[in-house]
């Protein structure tokens, strides 16, 4: 779940839905249209507002829509869908330890933390932003297939590097986006 106001590229969702397995298709369909058509249903429904749009009229960024993302919050909760810990309004949305969807927003929060009743276990899906030093212990999700990080290293050492080694042994992962302002370490092959 992104937060409230967060612009996302339609790419990223397209690809993130069919690295959980939320897109079902019959023979011969390509997965990443059917799910592309359902965020352009999404957008012919009023869900989702386009906010970058190319010279050929395809939609390369959007918004959901306020309303709608209030709607989206209080049904995930509702359905055990995603655990939601969003520090930087103070809300969180579930906090079921049985989610399999982790949406993290610590944004400056120096000491905030994963709840600890969570089944790292069962997550498939991490999207985690802020301090690199509030980040959880990846190692921990064993069987993620999504993983979203956006770290910010403020107030760490310019030699100060973010070792994602163990980011190498999440054999069940499909759809890796890092964004940052510090140096890290992965391994080649992942």
């Amino acid at each position: 779940m992104y937060p409230e106001g967060y612009t996302f590229l339609k790419d990223d969702l397209v690809k993130q839905w069919v690295a959980e397995g939320l897109i079902y298709t019959t023979e011969g369909q390509d997965s990443e249209k059917v799910a592309e058509s359902y965020v352009y249903q999404l957008i012919g429904r009023s869900f989702i507002q386009p906010i970058c749009v190319n010279y050929n009229n395809e939609v390369l960024s959007c918004q959901v829509h306020d309303m709608v993302h209030d709607l989206i919050t209080h049904k995930s909760a509702e359905e055990n869908f995603i655990m939601a810990i969003d520090y930087s309004c103070q809300k969180n949305v579930s906090l079921s330890h049985k989610a399999r969807r982790l949406s993290l927003v610590f944004g400056d929060a120096r000491y905030a933390k994963t709840p600890a009743n969570i089944r790292k276990s069962q997550v498939r899906s991490v999207r985690f932003s802020g301090l690199l030093e509030s980040m959880p212990c990846l190692t921990e999700f064993k069987l993620l297939r999504v993983l979203n990080l956006q770290l910010s290293g403020q107030g760490r050492h310019d030699d100060d590097i973010a070792d994602l080694i163990g980011i190498s042994e999440m054999f069940q992962l499909r759809y890796l986006k890092i964004a940052c302002d510090v140096c890290i370490r992965l391994l080649s092959h992942v």
